[in-house]
């Protein structure tokens, strides 16, 4: 059986579901947040995991959530813009982990930067503020991400 840090894991950082990425990925507008793109059986993902923890505990005004890219790969999901150019999830995701910071209007950038403690809570730091305006296009989701209950993935 593989070691699921988020079945173990900490509320500051929850696994989202295929159809927050979806919602996301159709425009939904909403709290902007980083998204660890995960596989369970990635050795870099577990290393990655405290950190994670660590700097979502040391920013709670930023939202940290993980995804698990590698048991939905074959999901198909809509097309977002990707550092300018508009591609799926599931093009974007080539490798674990790949970090994608979620701006809460539509669009991501893949996170290239330190992946400890201090370069997490610098991303954070550099986040854009959550959208207050009404969404344009599809309307905003009731309650912000659906998110997995720990422990079912």
């Amino acid at each position: 059986m593989d070691y699921n840090p988020a079945a173990h894991g900490d509320p500051a950082v929850p696994l989202i579901s295929v159809k927050a990425m979806e919602k996301y990925g159709s425009g939904d507008r909403g709290t902007p947040m980083i998204v660890a793109c995960y596989s369970y059986r990635c050795g870099h993902c577990h290393k990655l995991y405290p950190a994670l923890v660590a700097a979502a505990r040391q920013r709670p005004g930023t939202r940290f959530a993980i995804f698990h890219a590698a048991k939905h790969r074959d999901a198909s999901f809509p097309s977002i813009r990707v550092d300018g150019e508009e591609l799926s999830i599931a093009r974007v995701v080539v490798a674990y982990p790949t970090l994608l910071v979620l701006d809460g209007r539509g669009t991501a950038t893949v996170y290239r930067g330190d992946r400890d403690i201090a370069g997490l809570t610098a991303l954070a730091d550099s986040m854009p503020s959550p959208i207050d305006e009404p969404a344009q296009g599809p309307a905003r989701a009731e309650g912000g991400l659906e998110l997995v209950e720990h422990g079912a993935v």
